[in-house]
C-alpha cells in the first residue's frame, strides 16, 4: 500500500526566493550567524541549509517511507490574508514553484495551491489559472468560508453559470469544459504534445525535454 503524506508543508526555491526579496513579514532573511530565518506571525524560525531543495525533501520522504507527498503552505505564513498587492504575487510564486517541482517529479509530488482569499474575485481567477498547471490538485480554502450561507455566497456567485443562485454539478462541468476548451484550442481532444506542454509551460524547461523524465 502506498504511503501518501497529505500534510506536507514546504516552500520550494522559487517561493523562497520571493520571500527573500521581502523586507516585511512574511519573509526570509539571513541572520548574523549566516543562517536563513523565516519570519511570519511568530518569532523567526531558523531554516536548515537545504530548506528549499526538492532533492532534500525526497531524501526525507525515502527515509520515512513516504512514496508521495501533497504539498501545501501552512496558514501561519498569513499569505492569504495579506493585502492583494502582496498576497497575489506570493501566491503565484508559490503555485508556480510547486507546479515546477510536480512537473519534475510527477510520481512523487502533487500540490494544493495558495489563493488570495481576501479578494474572492482574484482568488477564483488564480484558482482557474493554477488548475491548468502540472500537479495542482486543488487549493487551500479558509475554514470559515462556508460557515454560513452568506459567506458561501461569495464563492457561489463565481461558479453559478446558470444564474439560479446555486451551484450545481452542471455549473462545475461547464467550468471544466471551458478550461478544456482553452487547453485544446478548439480540438476535440488533447494530444500528447499538448499534455507535455502543460508540464513545461512557464517554468523554463527545455522545450524538447519531457519534464516527466527530468532527473
Amino acid at each position: 500500500m502506498a504511503s501518501v503524506d497529505m500534510h506536507f508543508h514546504w516552500g520550494p526555491k522559487g517561493f523562497a526566493d520571493a520571500l527573500r526579496q521581502r523586507s516585511v513579514r512574511p519573509r526570509i532573511f539571513r541572520g548574523d550567524d549566516g543562517a536563513e530565518y523565516f519570519e511570519s506571525g511568530f518569532n523567526p524560525n531558523k531554516l536548515p541549509a537545504d530548506h528549499d531543495s526538492a532533492e532534500a525533501r525526497l531524501a526525507e520522504m525515502d527515509k520515512n517511507g513516504v512514496e508521495h507527498a501533497v504539498l501545501s503552505m501552512s496558514p501561519v505564513t498569513g499569505i492569504e490574508a495579506l493585502p492583494l498587492q502582496d498576497a497575489l504575487p506570493l501566491a503565484r510564486a508559490y503555485n508556480d514553484a510547486v507546479a515546477a517541482v510536480c512537473a519534475q517529479y510527477p510520481s512523487r509530488f502533487s500540490a494544493f495551491a495558495i489563493l488570495p482569499v481576501g479578494n474572492i474575485s482574484a482568488a477564483v481567477t488564480e484558482f482557474e489559472r493554477v488548475m491548468d498547471l502540472p500537479g495542482i490538485v486543488g487549493a487551500v480554502l479558509p475554514g470559515d468560508g462556508f460557515l454560513s450561507e452568506k459567506r458561501a455566497q461569495r464563492f457561489v456567485r463565481h461558479f453559478d453559470t446558470s444564474g439560479s443562485g446555486k451551484v450545481s454539478e452542471a455549473d462545475f462541468e461547464a467550468k471544466a469544459m471551458a478550461r478544456f476548451d482553452r487547453l485544446a484550442n478548439g480540438a476535440d481532444s488533447l494530444d500528447a504534445d499538448q499534455l507535455r506542454g502543460l508540464g513545461r509551460r512557464g517554468h523554463g524547461h527545455d522545450s524538447a525535454k519531457d519534464p516527466s523524465t527530468a532527473q
